[in-house]
């Protein structure tokens, strides 16, 4: 028997469209390789850049914050729009 049928599950995933602002807002953000980054088309709505692995499904990931944070730096990041329709 399958979980959601055990358990009486009547919602098993939900899914949000990604931001519909541009990727090219995390520019600044990404560092030497920004150009690369954003012409591969692996970087998510929240700015991390998922780049392909040398094994399979891995990736590895890297964040646009990393580094040293501050307030300042956090509230000036381009955060997606999570109140778009």
């Amino acid at each position: 028997m399958a979980p959601r049928d055990f358990f009486g599950m009547d919602l098993t995933s939900v899914k949000c469209n990604p931001s519909r602002l541009p990727r090219s807002r995390f520019a600044e953000w990404m560092g030497p390789e920004a150009e690369t980054a954003l012409a591969s088309n692996q970087v998510d709505e929240w700015g991390v850049w998922w780049r392909a692995g040398d094994f399979h499904h891995f990736a590895q990931v890297e964040s646009p914050l990393r580094g040293p944070l501050d307030r300042q730096r956090i509230r000036g990041y381009p955060w997606p729009d999570l109140e778009q329709p």
